[in-house]
């Protein structure tokens, strides 16, 4: 049985959805805008950031 790989990525981005700039967290990382809730899909494994997809994630709908 395989183990979740998760990297550890804490860093400032700007919103590609919304434009706002989305603060690190210092604790923990993130991958969504904490305005308007999207992310895209860049992640195999949690923060690898190795998927080509990029799609848009909205956690809203």
């Amino acid at each position: 049985m395989n183990s979740a790989k998760f990297t550890m990525i804490d860093e400032n981005f700007k919103c590609a959805v919304c434009g706002k700039v989305v603060e690190k967290l210092e604790y923990s990382a993130r991958d969504h805008c904490s305005y308007c809730l999207c992310s895209f899909h860049i992640d195999i494994n949690p923060g690898d950031r190795l998927c080509d997809c990029l799609g848009i994630l909205n956690l809203l709908e």
